[in-house]
């Protein structure tokens, strides 16, 4: 071809020719370069080929990164959410079976913020390599954006879809180990698929369905997954928790859909009030209430239980010295969730506030919830310890539900600890349950810490619970929760309420 046109520049059928042409180096690498040909004469009038060449290496390089990049994901290698598009929708093309595999990472914004966005990328490196390692070559592998994963499975059924999901839901899970803390981070995925064509033949609709499977894997628990069931009615819950997202980040910025209500705590002996537990409501923009049960799980999957735990902490602690300015002292216990409690900000920020409402912190309780989610703990014991050298106790909430609560005892700095309700109720007809709170009780005070039982709903438990050793009660039948702190504070004495009676 090359020659094609150096003869037809010759035989002046064209003035100039351009073409572009490629060589190897020696170092293997090619290089590219733009020649211009024409014809001209030299000094002794003799028709020469002029040839200039431009160095286009560089420039070459540069598109082929730009192409790159349009269809691969930078952090991972793999393809990215255009990437996705092109290899969905050649399958569709081919009219063949295949499926879409959606991938997310369980609770991916606390690896974040517990360890740092370079262990979080970490976690996702590992995780576009093990999908490399666990597909075919047919397949496609992609990262959508954040923590999100696809698969795109050209040519099978529904048989071997199961039998790849499951061998995938197990490769995907792994730990990081994290050489400057010498300790492991472990890290699972949900995994949801829809078939093609029986659950769609769009991209949106494979895409959503995909994610809807996701969802009800996701709600298994952690390393699940599940093939799309149009009989679920996942979308209706999908739809909530993006309502509830709303809502959630509405309730931070206003003043009247947060309520903060509390919760007397009893002190069985000296028949006065010890403390209040704070707890927080939720209304939606038409007035209907949001139970804590709903709206604390959604707040932890879309990441703002922080920010839902500051606004606790705020309120609480300016509610507290308010009264304190008219001349009432009490304590107020605060729940804290267990991403809180391992990011290291935790106590400044809690210190901040006590200085900036000018409060007594040794009037500050802070519990602790969701132990069951605690994966630093060691960060957990640091933040405890700081904070309780400032003055602030801490209670442990829900104990005796899982071996892990039975270690805190020795190591964490705990002043209550909260047995956990499901041991109360009928405390007075289950003999097993009585033996269960003594036993606890004792070992709780042996290490100098006190013990308050939730669910207290009658006066028989009450005394049961005063027989057994129990020194401080929390339920229905000490008072139930209230927004109107002042005036509980204000009657701080024991007046039994008729629930129960």
């Amino acid at each position: 071809m090359f020659q094609d046109r150096i003869d037809l520049l010759k035989g002046n059928h064209c003035e100039v020719i351009q073409l572009d042409a490629e060589f190897a180096i020696d170092q293997g690498l090619p290089i590219y370069l733009d020649w211009t040909c024409s014809i001209v004469d030299d000094e002794k009038d003799r028709n020469i080929i002029l040839a200039i060449g431009i160095d286009l290496t560089q420039r070459k390089r540069d598109e082929e990164a730009l192409e790159w990049l349009a269809n691969n994901d930078p952090l991972t290698g793999i393809g990215n959410r255009r990437g996705f598009q092109h290899d969905l929708q050649k399958v569709l093309d081919t009219q063949r079976n295949g499926a879409v595999v959606f991938i997310d990472v369980n609770r991916f914004k606390q690896i974040n913020d517990l360890y740092g966005h370079t262990v979080g990328d970490n976690v996702l490196i590992q995780i576009a390599e093990s999908l490399r390692a666990s597909v075919r070559l047919t397949d496609s592998i992609s990262r959508l954006a954040g923590d999100e994963f696809t698969v795109v499975l050209p040519n099978i059924k529904a048989d071997q879809l199961e039998k790849f999901l499951q061998k995938l839901s197990e490769k995907l899970c792994g730990q990081l180990f994290l050489s400057r803390e010498g300790r492991w981070v472990e890290y699972s995925v949900s995994v949801g698929a829809a078939l093609i064509p029986l659950h769609g033949t769009t991209e949106q609709e494979l895409i959503v369905h995909a994610d809807m499977a996701m969802y009800q894997a996701k709600k298994k628990g952690g390393d699940q997954w599940q093939i799309f069931d149009p009989s679920t009615n996942d979308l209706a819950d999908i739809r909530r928790d993006h309502d509830l997202t709303s809502l959630l980040k509405q309730a931070l910025k206003r003043t009247d859909l947060f309520e903060l209500n509390y919760q007397p705590i009893y002190c069985i002996k000296s028949e006065t009030v010890s403390h209040y537990e704070v707890l927080l409501r939720l209304t939606d923009l038409n007035g209907n209430p949001v139970y804590p049960n709903d709206f604390i799980p959604a707040a932890e999957r879309m990441g703002l239980i922080r920010l839902v735990d500051e606004w606790v902490l705020d309120h609480a602690i300016s509610k507290l010295a308010t009264i304190w300015e008219a001349g009432t002292h009490f304590s107020l216990s605060i729940n804290i969730s267990a991403p809180t409690l391992q990011s290291n900000t935790f106590p400044e920020i809690l210190n901040n506030l006590i200085r900036k409402y000018q409060v007594d912190p040794n009037h500050i309780i802070i519990e602790l919830t969701e132990t069951a989610y605690i994966e630093n703990f060691q960060m957990v014991l640091t933040n405890l310890t700081r904070i309780s050298e400032s003055g602030v106790m801490v209670a442990l909430d829900d104990f005796g539900v899982g071996f892990s609560s039975f270690s805190y005892l020795k190591k964490l700095p705990l002043s209550y600890v909260k047995l956990d309700g499901s041991y109360i109720l009928d405390l007075e007809n289950n003999l097993d349950n009585q033996v269960f709170v003594e036993s606890l009780n004792k070992m709780v005070n042996a290490f100098g810490m006190r013990t308050i039982a939730e669910f207290v709903e009658d006066e028989v438990t009450l005394r049961k619970l005063e027989e057994l050793g129990v020194e401080y009660a929390q339920g229905y039948y000490i008072g139930k929760p209230s927004p109107d702190l002042s005036e509980m504070v204000a009657g701080a004495g024991f007046e039994p309420t008729t629930f129960g009676l």
